[in-house]
């Protein structure tokens, strides 16, 4: 007898299907579809989501990452040179396990992830000990976000961070939740005029 409830066992079938008539392995599917669920409003396509994932190794609990501005996803090639006066830039961040449940240490990765990377005094692209820590594709996205705040910054651009833990668990305990309140304090600690 199976401990999943009906709603797992159906959006797991319906994932592991999806995956295998694609041919990519399960876990590399399971997040690129959350990521296109989860930004399904930014109308992005599956190239984007591709292209956004971040993790294998060294991905400090992110296994995709986004940075929009204006509602446009930036790469590093988007001329992003003619904004607006009320810029918005958005942040999704997104962690997603096959899993069956939410975990502490997950919310505790991404913590820290925040703490070491977003800090805008310092220059991750250099610095020897994040490169040892974090891989090449994820210290790339959040330079991304870091160039266009600082390219921008003179202009007050709103920011938003936007953290998703996308599991297929359905339950999630009180002390993971209580993780949520560090991570908030981290992130409006290195950006204090947030929401």
């Amino acid at each position: 007898m199976s401990d999943l409830t009906n709603s797992q066992i159906i959006m797991e079938t319906i994932i592991k299907r999806q995956s295998e008539a694609s041919e990519i392995k399960y876990e590399d599917y399971f997040e690129t579809y959350s990521s296109m669920q989860i930004l399904k409003d930014k109308d992005i396509s599956y190239s984007d989501a591709e292209y956004s994932r971040v993790g294998n190794g060294g991905d400090g609990g992110i296994d995709t990452f986004f940075t929009f501005l204006n509602g446009e996803l930036i790469k590093e090639d988007t001329d992003y040179s003619k904004t607006s006066k009320n810029n918005l830039i958005e942040v999704f961040i997104i962690q997603s396990k096959t899993s069956k449940k939410f975990s502490e240490s997950a919310v505790v990765n991404l913590n820290e992830s925040t703490r070491d990377l977003f800090n805008i005094s310092q220059d991750i692209k250099t610095n020897k000990e994040i490169k040892l820590r974090y891989n090449i594709d994820l210290i790339k996205k959040i330079s991304i976000f870091k160039d266009l705040y600082l390219n921008l910054m003179q202009s007050f651009p709103e920011v938003r961070f936007n953290y998703y833990y996308s599991t297929l668990g359905e339950g999630v305990h009180p002390k993971v939740r209580g993780k949520k309140q560090v991570l908030e304090t981290t992130v409006k600690k290195l950006y204090p005029s947030l929401i």
